[in-house]
């Protein structure tokens, strides 16, 4: 059991597997062994089984609080937080002390989408000293991100560094939080604090993920290989360094591949060697090495992303309904006057990112990226899908002085035009032609295999868990498109179609109609958009700072037999 045990730290899963299989075969009602061997079948991807030998452990013996915990925390990984919540309780009627079961609970509701009463554990878990006291702390940041409390969540961390200003924790917590604000230099002041006071693979891989969205990738290689010189398994350190160089990758590429296959590894690690792999045989033209990884990469990250598509059809149904065109000739009557924002929509790898470049590069246009408060404003705080139909008439209007209040706090000159480039919001076409009747919405527009393609390609930060099987990739797909088409039926719903293709083969026209449409003179400048200097954070990062890309208009065709379920899905979609 203490070789287990000591197995389970050192991560050799499997050993410690086989070694409580052997005891639990001479002694069946062992119930360290079920834990350890539940525990082991956990992090081999072998979730199910192993809750079921965590049960059976507790079976044995009820008074273990290490078991109830372990299981809640398993089940919390796994996405059954009911359950999760019913053991963390279980463990704190053994013993009432246990602050990381009330963590546990605290984390639970953050999974569940419920902040505040996250903070109410969270508050409770802080208390005294304890070991968890940094998580305790990084959560609430969390909590407090999630009802638009940003600027909270920051003020609340640096206290606590101000009373512990050497704990690594806290300062890479801090870090990621500048980051997630687009405050890259922030960022990088936090991690590289972090990494001097304790050289770690998370601030090594966080300096070298945020030194390539600066543009700094001989910086970022840099830190990438010193992440994965202190952990070798560290997937994340392999897939932005395939990014920011081959010739780098090169020299990783036998440990990736040996990785990837390890079942010792955890499914989030491997996934992401199987995209790195498959980034790097991309660029290799290693056509059957590429596809190969790519479709292992996704086959192991779907579990980790659950995705809903009875609710999301529920949403996409409100989306079309909330308001329809009589009300929103009513509401544009009312609305904000301002003509500032341009609003960039349209699927995720579609050309969002190079439109909003091109609209940067000109001097009266100031590119914000993906701001999330359309969806906070007509979504609430926190983000609550249904709140959106709930909106009265008179709300419309006090949600657009909000978003512009939000906006200039961002760093918006209070000048002149600015971007908005959030994908998702033509979910919410109407909201924001309600509360901005002279804004400008550009709808981008690409090939829906090569959209749906370098979607399936690509494993993202967060978010667009439809992505990760060809067939829910499809169906999403088709929800777009036939709630786009709807929103076109709107006499009174302005909004400018920019063709990717177009913009990609006839990029002097597709831009000169573009700017028209949102009313800009013509500048040089923007044809020379790869120039630019400015933070990009998204997928495309290293793309948008060459010239016009054309390499990916088709590359999907190089894989279209293994790519024949999501062909057919979007031909039965009727969008193919």
């Amino acid at each position: 059991i203490q070789l287990s045990a000591q197995l389970l730290g050192g991560g050799r899963f499997a050993d410690a597997k086989k070694i409580c299989e052997q005891i639990i075969k001479q002694v069946p009602n062992h119930a360290d062994a079920h834990h350890f061997l539940g525990l082991a079948r956990h992090q081999l991807g072998e979730s199910k089984e192993g809750i079921q030998s965590i049960q059976k452990a507790i079976q044995i013996d009820q008074n273990q609080p290490g078991f109830h915990m372990n299981l809640a925390h398993v089940l919390r990984e796994v996405g059954r937080t009911d359950e999760a919540k019913n053991y963390y309780k279980n463990a704190l009627k053994l013993n009432p002390a246990n602050m990381q079961a009330i963590l546990g609970l605290g984390q639970c509701a953050i999974a569940e989408r419920q902040p505040k009463e996250a903070l109410e554990f969270f508050e409770k878990a802080k208390g005294g000293e304890n070991i968890f006291h940094g998580v305790v702390l990084s959560q609430m940041v969390i909590a407090h991100i999630m009802l638009g409390e940003e600027s909270l969540a920051i003020s609340k961390l640096e206290e606590a560094i101000a009373t512990a200003p050497e704990d690594p924790m806290l300062i890479s917590t801090l870090g990621s939080l500048y980051q997630s604000e687009e405050r890259y230099a922030d960022a990088k002041k936090q991690y590289e604090k972090a990494y001097k006071i304790q050289p770690s693979v998370m601030s090594a891989g966080n300096l070298g993920a945020v030194c390539m969205i600066m543009g700094d990738m001989e910086a970022s290689e840099s830190y990438l290989k010193k992440a994965i010189e202190l952990d070798k398994t560290h997937g994340s350190a392999y897939y932005h360094l395939s990014a920011v160089s081959d010739d780098a990758f090169k020299a990783y590429e036998a440990e990736a591949i040996k990785l990837a296959e390890s079942t010792e590894l955890k499914e989030y690690d491997r996934a992401r060697m199987h995209f790195a792999l498959y980034r790097f045989y991309k660029k290799q033209k290693a056509t059957e090495k590429a596809i190969d990884h790519l479709l292992k990469g996704n086959a192991l990250y779907k579990p980790l992303a659950p995705f809903e598509m009875k609710s999301e059809k529920a949403f996409f149904k409100m989306a079309a309904d909330v308001i329809l065109p009589e009300r929103l000739d009513r509401l544009m009557a009312s609305g904000n006057s301002s003509d500032a924002p341009i609003f960039i929509i349209g699927m995720p790898r579609s050309g969002t990112t190079l439109t909003e470049q091109i609209l940067s590069s000109h001097s009266a246009v100031q590119g914000m990226g993906e701001l999330k408060y359309v969806a906070q404003a007509l979504g609430g705080r926190p983000y609550e899908p249904a709140h959106y139909g709930k909106l009265a008439d008179e709300e419309f209007a006090e949600k657009s002085d909000w978003y512009l209040e939000q906006v200039q706090e961002k760093g918006w000159s209070g000048q002149g035009r600015f971007t908005d480039k959030m994908p998702s919001n033509f979910l919410y076409v109407t909201g924001i032609r309600a509360m901005f009747p002279n804004a400008k919405i550009v709808h981008v527009q690409r090939a829906p295999m090569s959209t749906c393609f370098s979607n399936f390609e690509q494993l993202f930060a967060e978010g667009q868990h439809w992505c990760y099987d060809q067939k829910t990739l499809g169906q999403y797909y088709g929800l777009y498109s036939q709630l786009m088409k709807y929103f076109e039926s709107y006499e009174n719903l302005d909004m400018f179609k920019l063709s990717y293709e177009g913009l990609v083969n006839d990029t002097e026209n597709t831009v000169k109609a573009l700017l028209e449409y949102c009313e800009l003179p013509w500048e040089d400048t923007v044809l020379d958009f790869h120039k630019q200097t400015r933070d990009v954070q998204t997928a495309t990062a290293t793309q948008v700072r060459q010239p016009m890309y054309k390499g990916s208009l088709e590359s999907w065709k190089a894989y279209e037999t293994e790519l024949s379920v999501l062909k057919e899905t979007l031909i039965s979609e009727g969008v193919a």
